[in-house]
């Protein structure tokens, strides 16, 4: 049983004036229990007052290290940080989040009590009520192999096995995914704290802004072929998801088929099931509190219009990579 003396955090950062001095605060107040505390803030190439903000930090707190760079992505800023890591335990969270007081010392007890554990993540929850309808904020209430990177931890040693880098050809599209699979295929036991370990902050979004995003669903069969282990995990593409959700994208594909064979009576019903189908989840989202439009109306539109694209982006990305995902 190996003792964890020196935990290190690892912060990408773009364009998060608004949020770092929370994220850095919640780290600088964490329960160490005698451990020593690293935090590396990776600044991306901020074009806002990020960088002014770190140095002013850097200026008081010692244990605050900074890299700044030009604009490379997450998997890019993500691999840097990692590297300049220095700690027996290397935490990764996002600059959106802020960290439970005893994080840090939950996952370093956890990787004292059993040296094969080479990841431990928990709970994620939502920093605030989310009260629009469409919003960037992750809430992970339980285990899956997407192994989801606003908030986790690795083993150092772990990482030095498998190789300190995020694959930058994943950036944005399951280079969190990517890392935490090389360690379990490496050998390594993943642990799960089935409580709130962070939060992370509800940024509102537009509808189109939001469908910008959808693009990087085409990288994910680069992924699965990367991991051939994967292909076992997956429910229609997902890592993680609901019965529902499954009906869900079996109805928009049957929908499609009738579309492409010109049965437009059949189409035409299954395009009013599936609709109804999205507006009773969105209605049943027990965390978004938002208005009857946005349940009702932009909410399930945006679920419908994502998912659909997001299909149409997988099957690219099936023929670009010759992977297929399902």
């Amino acid at each position: 049983m190996s003792l964890v003396t020196s935990l290190t955090v690892v912060i990408p950062i773009y364009n998060g004036e608004k949020w770092i001095g929370r994220c850095l605060d919640s780290l600088f107040a964490q329960e160490l229990r005698g451990r020593e505390l690293q935090v590396v803030a990776v600044d991306d190439g901020s074009k806002d007052g990020t960088a002014e903000i770190l140095d002013s930090y850097s200026a008081r707190e010692k244990r605050l290290h900074i890299i700044h760079q030009a604009n490379q992505g997450t998997a890019a800023a993500l691999t840097a940080g990692i590297q300049m890591a220095t700690g027996d335990v290397v935490g990764v969270i996002s600059q959106d989040c802020f960290a439970a007081p005893d994080w840090m010392a939950s996952v370093a007890d956890a990787f004292e009590a059993d040296d094969k554990i080479g990841i431990v993540r928990g709970q994620v929850l939502p920093a605030g009520e989310i009260n629009v309808p469409i919003c960037h904020c992750t809430y992970v209430l339980k285990p899956s192999r997407s192994y989801d990177g606003v908030t986790i931890a690795f083993r150092a040693a772990a990482l030095d096995q498998v190789g300190r880098c995020y694959d930058v050809s994943l950036s944005r599209a399951g280079d969190d995914a990517d890392i935490g699979w090389r360690v379990v295929e490496a050998g390594w036991q993943d642990h799960w704290i089935d409580r709130p370990l962070s939060f992370h902050e509800v940024i509102p979004l537009t509808f189109w802004r939001a469908l910008g995003q959808i693009k990087a669903a085409a990288r994910m069969p680069l992924l699965v072929r990367k991991h051939p282990g994967m292909r076992a995990r997956l429910k229609l593409r997902f890592l993680a998801g609901s019965p529902w959700q499954y009906i869900r994208l079996s109805c928009l594909a049957m929908t499609l088929l009738t579309a492409v064979l010109t049965i437009w009576s059949l189409a035409a019903l299954l395009i009013v099931l599936t609709c109804a189908l999205y507006v009773i989840e969105a209605v049943q989202q027990e965390m978004i509190q938002c208005s009857p439009k946005g349940k009702f109306l932009t909410l399930p539109a945006y679920m419908f219009v994502s998912e659909t694209l997001g299909e149409m982006m997988l099957c690219w990305g099936s023929l670009r990579y010759n992977s297929l995902v399902l």
